[in-house]
């Protein structure tokens, strides 16, 4: 059986939304709205690292943001008010910052998207490591 890899989807993304396992537990478990995300490649984590690192280490409140800002292609969000909330790179920067958690988790299916059966220690692990994954 011959190996097939798909080098076009790759650009389209992936759709997650309230039942992707980075959602387990959490307020936003079963709730109904779409996020595509690009899945983080080394070359991505790699620059990530190295723009988060700090005099202490890797900071994870500055990669967490780059990831989201950098793999949110797209989205099917509303307001409190049931309307659309138009995609734009403004609005993933308002999302960043007005609800972290939520953009985390989604960070953390970016990270999450390559390595499926991977726990989030590991994924926090493969931004910390200094190996290149």
């Amino acid at each position: 059986m011959d190996l097939l890899l798909d080098l076009t989807a790759a650009g389209q993304g992936i759709w997650i939304d309230g039942s992707n396992r980075v959602f387990e537990k959490t307020e936003f478990e079963g709730l109904r709205f779409r996020v595509n995300i690009k899945p983080l490649t080394r070359t991505e984590l790699r620059r990530i690292r190295r723009e988060a690192q700090t005099s202490k280490g890797l900071d994870m409140d500055m990669a967490m943001p780059k990831i989201f800002i950098g793999q949110v292609i797209d989205w099917e969000l509303k307001n409190t008010n049931g309307e659309q909330i138009p995609f734009s790179d403004e609005n993933k920067k308002v999302i960043c910052e007005s609800f972290p958690t939520f953009a985390n988790l989604i960070a953390t299916a970016c990270m999450d998207s390559n390595v499926q059966t991977a726990s989030e220690d590991e994924i926090k692990n493969s931004l910390t490591s200094g190996t290149g994954e």
